[in-house]
């Protein structure tokens, strides 16, 4: 019985282990998707500041 018992344990903890895995790969694919989106907003409105200046310093 007390076997039984161990081998249920260690069957769900390795399933709780599998879908924790699974889930924080999923969330950091996630999150990652997001910083790229955060990321590339941020250098866009970034680099329209600097080229208008760039435009006017450079005008003869």
């Amino acid at each position: 019985m007390f076997q039984t018992k161990q081998c249920v344990q260690q069957c769900l903890m390795k399933t709780l282990i599998g879908l924790f895995m699974k889930t924080r790969v999923c969330l950091v694919k996630h999150l990652l998707k997001c910083l790229v989106k955060i990321l590339s907003k941020i250098r866009v409105y970034s680099i329209i500041p600097t080229l208008a200046t760039f435009s006017d310093t450079h005008a003869d």
